[in-house]
């Protein structure tokens, strides 16, 4: 029970960490410079990172189930 609550604020945690931390700033600039624009626009929005991510890792810790990876994702 108290897992999902702990995901869910370990995907907000690292999702902010990647979109805004400065530590991941020339990741940013470099996908920005050598990847397409809708790949560096996924990695500046923190709506759009959070969601992938917790599919990712809800796919990883949560569960195969296809309806709980998505609620994951949501949850991201």
């Amino acid at each position: 029970m108290i897992t999902f609550p702990i995901f869910i604020l370990a995907v907000i945690g690292a999702t902010h960490i990647v979109v805004d931390g400065v530590i991941f700033e020339p990741v940013r600039n470099w996908i920005g410079k050598h990847l397409p624009k809708k790949i560096h626009e996924l990695f500046t929005c923190p709506q759009c990172f959070g969601f992938w991510m917790g599919m990712f890792f809800g796919a990883l810790m949560i569960s195969t189930n296809p309806i709980m990876i998505f609620a994951c994702g949501c949850a991201g």
